[in-house]
This record gives structure tokens, C-alpha cells and sequence, in this order.
């Protein structure tokens, strides 16, 4: 029996995508720690409580923008797109809360209000915000297989410019992305050595009864086989009090 978050999903992929939207699990959950999460390599979609169906719609909406982006691009210009057609159509509540967080508008009003207030900061350099996009890449996007051409149209859309014109002003920039990519799949090995380690220490030292005895190679409880993939967290204004 489908809840009422797969009908809405349903609805809304035929109202607003004539139905060719493929099939993909709904499911609301308490611990999610956001609003709403997309997860395109397993076709499923994470909502989490909303204080009404209203919002939880207009998440559905912008979660549902996610889907067919590619890995990599987040809230880059091809889901502006979907949000735009969106609000284009009807649904102006997204405008607000989803497109003008994502395009720039919010940051953009935010430094025009402190510098009217005198308290606007320094810019942080170029260089060092590349090098943290970089970095942030690196080590959230580990369990896919991301090549640099794919980092460089993603970097290059977010800075509205070319790839070529990211090279001349970044030339070091694909080398960065390697150190980082090198740095977080070592750390990465060195916490899954940790974690084995500490279940070999834990199954020795406390023999759970009917678990494996003396000598065996099975684990107990046994660890999970599933590979995490990248998902795209959302958060919005209507954000979550957790």
C-alpha cells in the first residue's frame, strides 16, 4: 500500500512531468537530519516530519528536481532549471525558499545589508574558496568515480565561467583535486582499518552466546555489505530543529 508521501510523488510527476519522471521510493524518517535528501544511485527519496503537508510538498518538489542532475552538480544550474520551469508553472513558494538561496540572491542581499551596516568582512580570496569547493568534493563524493573533467564543469558552472577560463585563472586547480581526492581515500582506508580492528578486538574480548566460537572468520554481528553512495542533503529555510 503506497504512503501518502509515493502519492504525492505520484501527483506531482504527472502534473508537473507528465509522468516520464522514473520510479523512486518515498520514504519519511525522523533521524534524517534534514529536510529532504535524494538519493540517485538507489532511486529513493528521504523526507524527513514536516510541520505541514504544504511543506512537505514544496520539499518533495525541490527533491524531485534532483532527480537526472548526474553526481556532482548539487544546486548547480541544472536543477536552477527544474526550479525555475517550477515556479514558472505556478508554484511561487519555491522562489523564495529555494531558488533564491541557491542562485546567489540570499548571499548577494546579505553583503549589500552589511555594507550599508559597515560590519561586511573581508572577501575571502578566490583561490581559497576553490581550493575549499575542492576539498569538500573530495571528501564527500568518494564512492563515486569522479574524474576531473566532471569536478571542472561542476567548479566552472558554480563560478559562472568555462572550463577553459577555470584553467587559466586555476591552473593548479586539478592538481589540488588529486591531493585532496589522495588525502580523503586514505583517511578513508585508515577508518575502515579502525572499524575492522575494533570489531576483531570486540568479538574476542566479549563472546556473544551463539555467536561464532574460538577460531572462526565469520564477525558477529555481522557488518554491513552495502556501499554508502553520494546523496544530496537539502536544506532550505524551512530548516529542520534538530
Amino acid at each position: 500500500m503506497k504512503t501518502e508521501a509515493s502519492r504525492l510523488f505520484d501527483e506531482l510527476n504527472t502534473r508537473y512531468w507528465g509522468g516520464r519522471l522514473p520510479r523512486y521510493r518515498v520514504i519519511q524518517r525522523a533521524d534524517l537530519g534534514c529536510w529532504g535528501l535524494c538519493d540517485n544511485a538507489r532511486r529513493t527519496i528521504l523526507l524527513a516530519p514536516h510541520p505541514s503537508r504544504e511543506a512537505l510538498r514544496l520539499t518533495l518538489l525541490h527533491e524531485m528536481c534532483h532527480i537526472g542532475t548526474g553526481p556532482g552538480y548539487g544546486h548547480g544550474p541544472r536543477f536552477l532549471r527544474k526550479l525555475r520551469r517550477l515556479i514558472e508553472l505556478g508554484e511561487t513558494a519555491l522562489h523564495e525558499e529555494d531558488l533564491e538561496r541557491y542562485d546567489g540572491t540570499v548571499v548577494e542581499r546579505h553583503i549589500a545589508a552589511a555594507k550599508v551596516a559597515g560590519t561586511l568582512l573581508p572577501e575571502v580570496p578566490f583561490r581559497d574558496m576553490l581550493k575549499s569547493d575542492i576539498e569538500d568534493l573530495a571528501a564527500s563524493n568518494l564512492d563515486l568515480r569522479l574524474r576531473w573533467p566532471r569536478v571542472a564543469r561542476a567548479l566552472a558552472q558554480q563560478y559562472k565561467m568555462s572550463v577553459p577560463q577555470l584553467r587559466r585563472v586555476a591552473p593548479w586547480a586539478e592538481r589540488e583535486w588529486r591531493r585532496q581526492r589522495g588525502e580523503a581515500r586514505e583517511l578513508q582506508r585508515a577508518e575502515a582499518r579502525f572499524r575492522s580492528r575494533s570489531a576483531d578486538s570486540t568479538t574476542s574480548a566479549c563472546p556473544v552466546p551463539g555467536g561464532p566460537g574460538p577460531g572462526s572468520s565469520r564477525r558477529w554481528p555481522p557488518r554491513s555489505q552495502g556501499v554508502q553512495r553520494s546523496r544530496t542533503c537539502c536544506t532550505s529555510s524551512r530548516t529542520c530543529p534538530v
